[in-house]
């Protein structure tokens, strides 16, 4: 029989020795591998004691703000103000500055020549384009489609704009379909190794019908034959259930290719696209607007098909280019004549780049962050040099979290790479929104994650449809806010 001075000892000695680990274990714990760490519990902790906690983020500010659709600002949509202490009152301040779109020092009017092309629209004449680009928390048109709808609602237009010819990610702006033999080919994420080039375009993708070979491989005798649908959805906002007309970018096929556009069953037209080595574009114009609009395809050699373009003949346009896993830096990687051929046709005045979390796994220390931030000056730069004059607002990450322990916290190096972001902006002269401090800043994820709805998803990462709106709110806001800057000095 085990005695019980005996069993005391035994226990004690244990906790003796745990406690000693304890006393000695790093307390951010032992990293094994990239994605793998050793932890054990403090003294501190696993006795109880709780040190004065930090202010965490507030969302009762964000919550309560909604956009007052006749101002286009965001509003308290209650009387919160007059219940706040004066502390309070002092940091809902300062986060509502925070969520403005930032500048270089003495540079606020480097949106002016976007906003002057956007009272040029007052005409109805004219029209311009805006592409927003983005890593996944973009898709589905989920925070593009709520800037558009409000964007031309104020200053004219409609239609969802550019979308690539195979939808991977269901959008909300229109329905796509494919026959099963159209491929989709992308310069971000995984690349299909039997591309040898980097003509991807401006949506960074093509789709074709027929497999990839080497020009001087024989083409097949039999033509081959596809199909691709636009559907109106039920879901889009209204502006994205009109457009005009729609506009075909394609090139290199090596055979003509016999293309009918069809409204429904009934066929509009047949033409032939003749072998081409340069960009070439295709249009079929509407007097209304198709519930389904098919085209089909027949003929040997697929051409490399880099965007549809759905759209008015006036008004703005706003597209949504999502690439998922893309850190944004891929830009100079491609093959620079054909972007530039398709940026004179598109004649875009904004754009729009929301990127960094992708690169977040990988952040190892500040070195690491600079890097990423010189990387992303370039792409900035090289866009200028492709449309001189153009406006850029960079949005960096967002908040994300890992579990540290019993908790989740903000990545490591977050903010290291969202303070060379907005370098990287400033010092390639574009502006910067801070999605990261809009949210909330530091650990503001997992409240994101736990309001209700909520306004994340439980991998502390991405936004739940709410969250995106929340998001497009903000930002819509904070850009019409300039832009009402820019009225008062330009009147």
């Amino acid at each position: 029989m085990i005695k019980p001075l005996r069993t005391l000892i035994f226990m004690a000695s244990v906790l003796a020795v745990l406690m000693g680990i304890m006393a000695v274990f790093p307390e951010k714990g032992i990293r094994v591998t990239g994605n793998f760490k050793l932890q054990f519990p403090t003294l501190k902790e696993f006795i109880g004691y709780q040190e004065e906690e930090e202010d965490k983020p507030d969302m009762s500010l964000i919550l309560n703000m909604k956009l007052d659709t006749a101002s286009d600002e965001m509003v308290d949509s209650t009387e919160i103000k007059r219940k706040l202490s004066l502390k309070k009152a002092k940091q809902d301040s300062i986060r509502k500055a925070l969520m403005r779109i930032q500048f270089p020092e003495g540079q606020r009017d480097l949106l002016y020549p976007f906003f002057r092309k956007l009272d040029a629209l007052k005409s109805g004449k004219d029209r311009i384009r805006i592409l927003h680009y983005g890593d996944s928390q973009v898709e589905g048109d989920r925070i593009t489609g709520y800037i558009r709808y409000h964007l031309q609602r104020r200053f004219g237009g409609y239609g969802p704009g550019l979308i690539p010819a195979v939808q991977p990610i269901p959008s909300i702006a229109i329905l796509q379909t494919a026959s099963e033999n159209f491929k989709r080919y992308t310069l971000f994420g995984i690349r299909d190794t039997t591309v040898k080039h980097n003509r991807y375009g401006v949506m960074m993708s093509f789709s074709r019908f027929t497999p990839i070979l080497p020009d001087t491989a024989a083409l097949p005798e039999e033509p081959q034959e596809a199909w691709l649908t636009l559907t109106r959805s039920r879901s889009a906002y209204e502006n994205c259930k009109k457009y005009d007309y729609v506009k075909m970018y394609y090139s290199h096929n090596r055979a003509p290719v016999m293309v009918s556009a069809y409204l429904g069953d009934q066929l509009m037209r047949t033409d032939t696209l003749a072998p081409s080595t340069g960009l070439r574009e295709k249009r079929w114009d509407f007097n209304e607007t198709p519930v389904d609009f098919t085209l089909k395809f027949s003929g040997p050699d697929s051409p490399d098909i880099y965007a549809l373009s759905a759209d008015s003949k006036t008004g703005l346009s706003v597209d949504n280019i999502p690439m998922r896993g893309s850190a944004g830096t891929v830009f100079t990687k491609l093959d620079q004549d054909l972007l530039q051929d398709l940026f004179d046709d598109l004649d875009p005045e904004l754009l729009i780049l929301q990127f960094g979390g992708n690169v977040m796994p990988y952040m190892d220390d500040e070195k690491d962050a600079m890097n990423y931030g010189k990387s992303f000056a370039y792409q900035i730069k090289r866009l200028r040099t492709m449309r001189p004059g153009i406006s850029i607002i960079v949005i960096g990450p967002s908040d994300m979290s890992i579990k540290e322990k019993d908790k989740y916290v903000t990545y490591p190096n977050l903010e290291k790479v969202r303070d060379e972001l907005k370098r990287a902006a400033f010092e390639s002269g574009a502006c910067y929104w801070d999605l990261f401090e809009v949210m909330g800043g530091k650990n503001s994820m997992p409240l994101w994650v736990n309001t209700d709805p909520p306004l994340a998803a439980t991998d502390y990462i991405h936004f739940s449809p709410q969250g995106a709106r929340k998001v497009a709110e903000l930002f819509y806001s904070a850009l019409v806010k300039e832009y009402e800057h820019y009225e008062a000095n330009n009147p």
